[in-house]
């Protein structure tokens, strides 16, 4: 799976050899990670994501083909609400899809194929 590790870091303003020193492991460790030469396994992840104030799930890029509804895949904004409603709490998104009933009420609910959107 694809991962956006070294987007991540560098968006933070880390080099490999500081993102290695949060992680407590070696610069050529996390460049073998970044450059998927080396699994990322779910320890790797949950550290990086700690080292990095994230999200293991911001780790990795998002599968457009696993995100369809409809049959259609997700636009790039729509990708970018996914991302960044992973990051709320449970009561926020709670909150946001309350907001957001409130505001398309006069659109119909579409079939999320079985899934829940209240929890």
């Amino acid at each position: 799976m694809k991962n956006c590790i070294a987007k991540i870091r560098k968006e933070r303003g880390l080099t490999l050899q500081a993102l290695a020193d949060r992680v407590g492991a070696s610069n050529q460790q996390i460049s073998h990670l970044e450059k998927e030469r080396r699994g990322l396994t779910v320890d790797w992840l949950d550290r990086i994501a700690v080292a990095l104030d994230c999200h293991p799930f911001d780790l990795l890029e998002p599968d457009p083909a696993l995100m369809k509804i409809n049959g259609t895949s997700p636009t790039a904004i729509e990708q970018q609400l996914v991302l960044h409603f992973r990051r709320l709490s449970d009561a926020q998104q709670e909150a946001m899809l309350d907001f957001m009933r409130t505001v398309v009420c006069d659109v119909e609910t579409p079939d999320y194929g079985g899934q829940s959107t209240t929890g």
